[in-house]
């Protein structure tokens, strides 16, 4: 057999403006039919929601775990004749090298444009050692294969309907023999060569008639099995006859070739739908059929999904790079302008990792979480569409649950690719939220956890210890005030009513309960004198408790609640108050991940006391960079705080601390230990991608 050739694209070099304009115009027109067809799909559902969803809750679960099982067994054996396909060309190709070529390039349906899944095949078989050339010939091969075998599928189903069977039983006959005639290697091959040549294609080598047959017999089997799939969910809608049964199962064909046939509908979208609708109608109630139809279109997508996900192997995979580092990319639901915790991580990260490479790119929400039913498939499509253009870079998630839901992109498209967990979102106790972020965080690579706390608590819920890392996160500190912090004080004693001999104790982020605010006003505040006054900046939940606990102690005099304030205020209060405190408590199934606050507290030159627990370990250096006390030891608290406060050598400690801080938590310590850790993701997947190569180019015997 002669070699394939290497060329990377077979259009013409120079596409005139006409058919630019056109490409064009089919574009637009496929998005406006596939954003219709989806509003349209929606509005039926909704219009008949209770009929729907009474037919939904009606159905046999066994037969539509059976009708699920049938899709994806369905899918796969596709996958197999196009495999085939690729054997025919003399080239073996591993079943999971295969498996990420085709199914990658399946979810490139839903993209409106129909070329996208060849496109994406061409990039994706490089990556396992293909031919541009090969991976864009065969797909289209075992596409013309597939729609073959539907047409065939499709004529059967003429014997289905009684006025053909009686009358005109010869003409399915006849188109059935044809259908059997085109279908053998010799005359299909041929076939083939004068499609591609309409298309404007390169004629191929002749193909190897075993390989080829077994790919024509792979597509009979998957179109049997996903019909299959349609009728099995047509019988747990209701009992069926025999002959009902095998309606349904051409009824997927004929819907299939169909949607093939209408090529302004993105993955056949909205024709398949009706075309199903009007032969299951004819022994179905309509709210069954919408049922049907809606269930099968997601079975479909989740089982596209679904072949990708399962069939890529957890160990990591290899391939070769460019000697010049990945540009970064991050990925992020937490970034301003919403506030929190998270979101000022998020912010730091993204500055280390422009302080490390100036191409870091950046894909952030920044609304709360309502926004995520919108924003994670946004997020996904743009995420793989960048992914697509180039593999040259290394993306980091900004958290566990991020990486659940779009980390499988990159790992499908060998893109290097790690999440960074921050300590709530490796122990939150959802079951739901258990089911799906603990198994990807498993299968993940690398971890970046930003304390070593979060890395206990990724190591508990099975990650291996040689694959979760500690990065020590870094702020930049902010500019010292054009004033002293004399001055501040003033401001702090006219603005909230304070005496000049009091010492001011200040807390500062989310009110949530593992804080301890509410504890450290029961159990450290009474115990100080008068002359102690403590400052809360900031809102949550814990509010309201923190409140009942300072009148119930007598203390509410001396606490002052501030809620949020601006960053001019809060720039004062750093630089007016005399003690930070951050006295966090035990709470099952919440932790804390860092504490950058204490962090922010020590750089701005705030003499800081934390808990000496979970994150605020890594963000508080004892003795170097602030002072920790035993959790919930009110005696020890009191007793630190009181030789803090009257030390002589309070000022020049807290100094100490200052220079201390801004250089352990630094944006550049933090960049550098980034950048480390991503230079390694990718370096995890540069061997052996040469013999992968040579492995897939190893000629069938």
């Amino acid at each position: 057999m002669r070699p394939v050739g290497l060329s990377t694209s077979d259009a013409p070099a120079n596409p005139t403006v006409e058919r630019s304009t056109a490409m064009r115009l089919r574009s637009w027109l496929q998005i406006i039919v596939g954003l219709l067809t989806i509003v349209l799909l929606s509005w039926s559902v909704v219009v008949n929601w209770e009929t729907f969803s009474a037919a939904v809750l009606q159905m046999n679960p066994w037969l539509v775990f059976a009708a699920a099982s049938s899709v994806l067994a369905g899918l796969y054996v596709n996958m197999l004749s196009w495999r085939s396909v690729v054997g025919a060309f003399g080239i073996r190709l591993g079943y999971r090298d295969s498996a990420r070529v085709f199914f990658v390039s399946q979810l490139a349906k839903y993209i409106p444009g129909g070329i996208w899944p060849i496109v994406l095949s061409a990039r994706t078989g490089r990556a396992a050692g293909l031919a541009a050339r090969v991976s864009v010939t065969s797909m289209t091969i075992a596409l013309l294969i597939g729609v073959t075998v539907g047409a065939v599928y499709s004529t059967g189903a003429l014997f289905l309907v009684p006025a053909v069977r009686e009358q005109y039983w010869w003409a399915p006959v006849v188109l059935l023999a044809i259908g059997v005639v085109i279908l053998m290697p010799p005359i299909l091959d041929r076939l083939i060569g004068l499609a591609l040549r309409l298309m404007r294609r390169e004629a191929v080598p002749a193909l190897r008639y075993r390989p080829f047959a077994a790919a024509i017999a792979w597509s009979v089997l998957s179109w049997a099995l996903l019909g299959t799939g349609l009728a099995l969910l047509v019988a747990a809608s209701q009992a069926i006859s025999p002959f009902e049964f095998v309606l349904s199962v051409a009824s997927y064909a004929i819907a299939w070739v169909s949607g093939f046939a209408a090529v302004i509908a993105p993955a056949g979208a909205g024709v398949r739908e009706v075309v199903l609708g009007l032969t299951l109608g004819s022994f179905l109630p309509a709210a069954s059929v919408l049922s049907i139809v809606v269930v099968d279109r997601i079975l479909m997508t989740i089982g596209d999904v679904a072949m990708l996900v399962f069939t890529i192997s957890p160990r990591t995979r290899t391939r070769s790079v460019p000697d010049a580092a990945p540009a970064p990319l991050f990925v992020t639901r937490k970034f301003p302008p919403s506030i929190g915790g998270m979101e000022t991580l998020a912010v730091s990260t993204h500055r280390a990792l422009q302080a490390g490479d100036t191409r870091t790119e950046l894909i952030a929400l920044g609304r709360n979480n309502r926004n995520l039913v919108w924003w994670l498939p946004v997020a996904s499509m743009r995420l793989f569409w960048r992914c697509l253009l180039s593999r040259d870079r290394v993306i980091l998630f900004g958290d566990a649950l991020t990486w659940a839901a779009m980390g499988w992109i990159p790992r499908s498209l060998r893109v290097a690719a790690v999440p960074m967990v921050m300590g709530l979102d490796v122990t939150y106790d959802h079951p739901l939220y258990r089911m799906v972020v603990r198994p990807a965080l498993r299968r993940a690579s690398r971890i970046i956890a930003i304390s070593e706390s979060t890395r206990g608590a990724a190591l508990a819920i099975g990650a291996r210890p040689d694959r979760v890392h500690v990065v020590v996160l870094g702020l930049p500190p902010a500019a010292d005030p054009p004033y002293s912090r004399e001055v501040a004080r003033k401001r702090l004693e006219v603005r909230y009513g304070l005496r000049p001999s009091d010492i001011l104790l200040v807390t500062t982020g989310r009110l949530v309960r593992r804080k301890g605010v509410r504890w450290f006003v029961e159990m450290v505040l009474p115990a100080l004198d008068d002359r102690f006054v403590y400052l809360i900046v900031g809102d949550g939940e814990d509010r309201g408790a923190i409140a009942a606990a300072a009148e119930a102690t007598g203390v509410s005099g001396r606490v002052h609640l501030l809620g949020l304030v601006d960053d001019d205020e809060r720039t004062e209060v750093l630089h007016g108050a005399d003690l930070y405190v951050q006295p966090n408590i035990a709470v099952p199934g919440d932790v804390e991940g860092f504490g950058l606050v204490v962090t922010e507290s020590s750089q701005a030159g705030l003499f800081t006391i934390a808990a000496d627990r979970e994150g605020l370990v890594d963000a508080v250096r004892d003795g170097v960079t602030g002072i920790r006390v035993p959790s919930e030891d009110a005696a020890a608290w009191v007793r630190c705080i009181m030789a803090v406060s009257l030390g002589p050598d309070r000022a020049e400690q807290a100094r100490s601390f200052q220079r201390a801080a801004r250089e352990i938590y630094s944006v550049d310590a933090m960049a550098s230990e980034l950048r480390e850790n991503l230079d390694e993701v990718v370096a995890d997947l540069r061997p052996s991608r040469d013999e992968a190569q040579r492995t897939a180019a190893r000629p069938s015997r």
